[in-house]
């Protein structure tokens, strides 16, 4: 899923990529956007005369640089990864957020890559209120900066929460890898990130949050998948390649016809031969190649 998607631009090489969820969304979050817009002019006491556009348009500014923000918390967490000889295969960004493919996980590394996203967001957060507080801005403009920085206050808490896979989850299973040991941790973090999952979606069900749901969703199979993928890692850890060769291997010849390769193969229950380019196997029979049941 998070290989789909069309790509952008490249940040220090890393390619940038939009997947079709996110705009999908988009016209959702610039209502959600528009409605926060409102309601904190509402507060300010700033009248809609005085609005230049209306919250709508707002609205749909605030969505993009949201998305902007998430690339900017995404690059963090690649650039902490690049810094440590790991390579960043790719970042996407969709309807829930962002996520950065990272090529190799990196137990004594991850509490830091995992934390560089939510400072970043902090960040963005604390200039966005600084420039709303100091700018000589018209005043929906600093209803925007105070939106924003709202927006990603709340990004960088609710990213810091302990459930895996959210950044939180990673920086617990990072500070929990050296004490328990990796496969341990990843149990931990996981099994608490499928119960604050349930947690996210019952409350998103009963207060009608179609974003909260789909987080849940997300963070369930997130936890789940990390965990399948860490006990097949158990599990293979130190076995040999050969272990998991098959010997069920015939002969082909070079002048046989397909059909009658595919019918010995399908006869014997083989999964492929050996191509040999000598007929009958003289002294001089040398493998010229590879066929199997799928060619």
């Amino acid at each position: 899923m998070f290989d789909q998607g069309l790509t952008v631009l490249r940040i220090r090489g890393i390619p940038i990529r939009l997947h079709i969820t996110l705009l999908i969304f988009l016209p959702y979050l610039a209502y959600v956007a528009a409605s926060q817009f409102t309601f904190i002019a509402a507060s300010l006491e700033i009248p809609r005369e005085a609005l230049r556009l209306p919250p709508l348009a707002w609205g749909a500014i605030l969505a993009v640089g949201l998305f902007v923000a998430v690339l900017a918390h995404e690059l963090a967490h690649a650039l902490v990864a690049l810094k440590n000889g790991i390579r960043v295969r790719a970042i996407t960004l969709m309807m829930l957020g962002g996520v950065s493919q990272i090529e190799r996980d990196d137990p004594e590394h991850e509490a830091w890559m995992a934390f560089a996203g939510p400072l970043m967001s902090f960040g963005i957060a604390l200039g966005s209120y600084a420039a709303y507080r100091l700018l000589p801005a018209p005043a929906e403009v600093g209803v925007a900066l105070l939106a924003f920085a709202i927006t990603n206050a709340i990004l960088g808490v609710f990213n810091l929460l302990p459930a895996f896979p959210m950044d939180g989850g990673r920086v617990l299973r990072g500070l929990l890898h050296r004490r328990l040991g990796r496969a341990r941790a990843t149990r931990v973090a996981t099994a608490i990130g499928k119960a604050m999952a349930v947690a996210f979606g019952l409350f998103g069900l009963l207060s009608w949050n179609l974003i909260l749901v789909l987080i849940a969703v997300f963070v369930h199979m997130g936890a789940s998948a990390e965990q399948a993928r860490s006990s097949t890692r158990d599990l293979l850890r130190g076995l040999p390649v050969a272990r998991f060769m098959t010997d069920r291997l015939g002969d082909a010849y070079a002048d046989e016809s397909p059909r009658a390769v595919a019918e010995r193969l399908l006869r014997h229950n083989l999964v492929g031969a050996r191509v040999i380019d000598d007929p009958r196997g003289g002294e001089g029979r040398r493998e010229i190649g590879v066929v199997t049941v799928w060619d």
